[in-house]
C-alpha cells in the first residue's frame, strides 16, 4: 500500500562510487520505473548525505559502493564471501520518523533491483509473486485504507460535540426547570435536541463523503447507501452518548473533560490508529466492545472490499451500533427523566 504523495516528493540523497556499470543502471531502473513518489538528488559525500537527512531535506540516502559491480557478479558464484557480499551491498540509511514513507522507499528500492537483475539475466531475484489481489489493488493508497477509520472517528467525535453541552447551559441558568414548569417532558425535550441536532449531523455526514470521494479520490466499491446509513448510526451513538454527558455534567468544564475521556479510548483502540490485532490482549475486550471497532471495521468491508449488508462483518456493525444507540438513548432518558421527578417533587412541597 501508498500514501497519496505528490510526485517526487519524497527526496532520497545518492551517493554513488561505482566504478563499473551496474550502480548506474540500478539509479536509471529507479529513476525512470520505481519513483513516482521519489526524488533521486546526487550527494558528493556520505557527510553531505547524512547532514541533509539530519536537516529534513532528505528522507534518507543511499551509498552504492566502490565495487558493487565487480562484487556484485562474484557474489553469484561466491555467495558466502563475507568481503564480497559488504562490497555488493547497497548501504540505504532512513529518517524512519514516518513509518509509511519509509515503507513506499524500501518497496520501490527492492523492486527496482527485482527488475534489473531480471532484465540483465532474464530471472527474477525473488521466488515471490503478488497476483491481482483478492480485495483492493496492488497499487492501493494508505489513504484508501485510512479513510474508513477517520471518517468514522470524525462523526463520532462531532456528533458527541454538539450534544454534550445541551443541558448544562440551561442547568446553571435554571432555564431546564422553567422548561419542566411549563409542563414539558423530559422525553419531548431529549425528542427534541435529538431531532434537531440530527439535521447538522446529516449535512456534516453527507459534506464529509463528498470530500472524501470527489476531493481526496477515495474510491468506493460498495453502495454509498450503506456507508451513509452506517456513519448516521454511529452519529446517533455520539449524540446519545453527548446527551447523557450533558444529563450528568454540571459545568460545561465538566461535560467536555468527559466528551474527550470517552473520545480518545474510541480513537486509539478502535482500530483506526493501527489493527487490532496489535492491540495487547488484555485490551482486545474493550476494543471489541466499542462501537466505533465494528463501524470502521464495517466501513472498510463496504469501502474497499465492496461487501453490502449480508456479510457479517456489515450487519455486525449495524447491530452493535444500534444496540449502543438504544442503551445510550434510555441511559439519557433515565438521568433526564430523575431530574424532572427531583423539580416535581420540590414543587409540591
Amino acid at each position: 500500500a501508498s500514501m497519496c504523495i505528490r510526485d517526487r516528493n519524497i527526496k532520497i540523497g545518492v551517493f554513488n562510487q561505482d566504478k563499473g556499470f551496474l550502480g548506474n543502471l540500478y539509479l536509471t531502473e529507479l529513476s525512470n520505473n520505481h519513483s513516482k513518489e521519489i526524488s533521486l538528488v546526487n550527494a558528493t559525500s556520505l557527510d553531505m548525505a547524512l547532514s541533509m537527512v539530519k536537516k529534513g531535506e532528505y528522507w534518507g540516502y543511499m551509498h552504492i559502493p566502490y565495487n558493487f559491480t565487480e562484487a556484485l557478479m562474484q557474489r553469484i558464484t561466491n555467495p558466502f564471501d563475507q568481503q564480497i557480499i559488504n562490497q555488493s551491498t547497497i548501504i540505504v540509511n532512513m529518517d524512519m520518523s514516518n513509518y509509511q514513507i519509509t515503507i513506499i522507499v524500501l518497496q520501490r528500492l527492492q523492486a527496482a533491483f527485482e527488475d534489473m537483475f531480471k532484465k540483465l539475466v532474464g530471472v527474477s531475484m525473488s521466488p515471490i509473486k503478488f497476483e491481482e489481489p483478492v480485495y483492493g489493488t496492488l497499487n492501493t493508497k494508505f489513504v484508501q485504507f485510512l479513510a474508513p477509520g477517520m471518517i468514522t472517528v470524525i462523526v463520532f467525535a462531532h456528533s458527541i460535540g454538539i450534544t454534550a453541552l445541551a443541558f448544562v447551559k440551561e442547568k446553571m441558568d435554571g432555564s431546564l426547570d422553567r422548561v419542566f414548569a411549563s409542563g414539558t417532558t423530559s422525553t419531548s425535550i431529549i425528542c427534541g435536541h435529538f431531532l434537531t441536532h440530527s439535521i447538522f449531523l446529516l449535512l456534516q455526514t453527507v459534506l464529509l463523503l463528498v470530500i472524501i470521494v470527489f476531493v481526496f479520490k477515495v474510491h468506493v466499491e460498495g453502495l454509498l447507501i450503506y456507508v451513509l446509513t452506517l456513519l448516521l448510526l454511529l452519529g446517533f451513538v455520539g449524540m446519545s452518548l453527548g446527551l447523557v454527558i450533558s444529563s450528568v455534567a454540571k459545568q460545561e468544564t465538566d461535560a467536555i473533560q468527559l466528551a474527550l475521556a470517552s473520545f480518545f479510548p474510541s480513537m486509539l483502540l478502535s482500530g483506526v490508529m493501527w489493527p487490532i490485532q496489535a492491540i495487547p490482549s488484555w485490551l482486545s475486550w474493550l476494543s471489541l466492545s466499542l462501537p466505533t471497532t465494528w463501524t470502521a471495521e464495517a466501513m472498510r468491508s463496504v469501502m474497499i472490499r465492496g461487501w453490502g449488508i449480508t456479510w457479517q462483518h456489515v450487519w455486525m456493525g449495524y447491530i452493535v451500533t444500534f444496540a449502543w444507540f438504544i442503551v445510550l438513548i434510555l441511559t439519557a432518558s433515565v438521568k433526564l427523566s430523575s431530574k424532572e421527578r427531583k423539580f416535581r417533587c420540590k414543587r409540591k412541597v
